[in-house]
């Protein structure tokens, strides 16, 4: 038995998201010099799972109601301090490290989930150590990094990965910007649970058969421009590995993400970005794929 009930909980969150905007709203209110490598973040997300439209329960019972797509919206609130996107060109000398913390919470986060709580956090940590540059604007960097998500997407509980490897960049300056093209080679370990009572409710599969981890491969390709009044981001990863704990496949993650950023002020950057996740795995616990599309309305404010 909790120390606290759900209800009082519930209310907990929600005070604690309350005063949390506040105080980030006061933030971007606030006048900060631009050069900083903090940032916070304000953004108004939806999330889909395109597949589950229309699916049906073995007892032919449509999985969602109304037979809409599964899918939540929330405000995503959160904080980066990122030293690896601006550094010093050329200095061979420094380290470079990127935190990214976000905490979203979610509008009617038990429609599809009797006992999902409204907070979710997603954390990024990386580590870049430049290596090789040359003249001609290529470098190469020694990375690594670790991603922590915890009450995930509603199927979703927890994920990890753990990676290490090697950054190839090269710069091409020009005219009406700048373009940076990355690519990187990692070793990954990874840990993704889903949520049992969905694949419970779905396929009527065992707690046992939520658990994935395995070790494997992560590559990550990139490209932006860059210039004093937009930011164009596009980039792509896969992450393949085996699969320890179920070992009827392998596992792969494939993300796919296109964000836009205008520049407002010296500080401020506003715009949109879109993103899909996959998640490939056996045995198949759920009765739509594991795939989520995403819509985030953003803005940074630097201080």
């Amino acid at each position: 038995m909790g120390i606290i009930d759900p209800q009082t909980n519930n209310q907990l969150n929600m005070k604690i998201s309350i005063i949390f905007m506040i105080l980030l709203l006061n933030a971007f209110t606030m006048s900060f010099a631009g050069t900083s490598p903090h940032k916070l973040e304000m953004s108004f997300v939806r999330e889909v799972y395109p597949s589950s439209k229309g699916a049906r329960l073995s007892n032919g019972d449509l999985l969602f109601k109304n037979g809409e797509d599964r899918h939540s919206e929330g405000i995503v609130v959160g904080y980066s301090y990122d030293q690896v996107t601006n550094r010093e060109w050329g200095d061979l000398s420094s380290y470079y490290i990127l935190v990214d913390t976000q905490w979203k919470y979610e509008f009617e986060a038990e429609l599809y989930d009797s006992d999902r709580i409204e907070i979710s956090t997603d954390t990024k940590f990386k580590f870049l150590a430049p290596i090789i540059q040359n003249e001609s604007n290529f470098a190469i960097s020694a990375i690594s990094g670790l991603d922590i998500q915890l009450n995930g997407p509603q199927i979703n509980d927890n994920h990890l990965v753990g990676h290490i490897g090697i950054q190839f960049e090269q710069l091409i300056p020009g005219d009406f910007g700048r373009f940076s093209l990355i690519f990187s080679a990692e070793s990954a370990r990874y840990f993704y649970e889903l949520d049992d009572e969905s694949i419970l409710e779905q396929t009527n599969l065992d707690r046992e058969f939520a658990d994935h981890v395995g070790n494997g491969n992560l590559f990550t390709a990139e490209i932006k421009f860059n210039n004093t009044e937009n930011i164009v981001k596009m980039s792509l990863s896969k992450l393949k590995a085996n699969d320890e704990r179920q070992k009827l496949s392998n596992y792969t993650k494939n993300i796919y993400q296109i964000s836009w950023l205008k520049n407002l002020s010296n500080t401020t950057d506003c715009g949109a970005e879109f993103s899909t996740v996959s998640h490939d795995y056996l045995p198949a616990a759920l009765v739509f794929d594991d795939e989520l599309f995403t819509v985030k309305i953003l803005c940074f404010k630097k201080f």
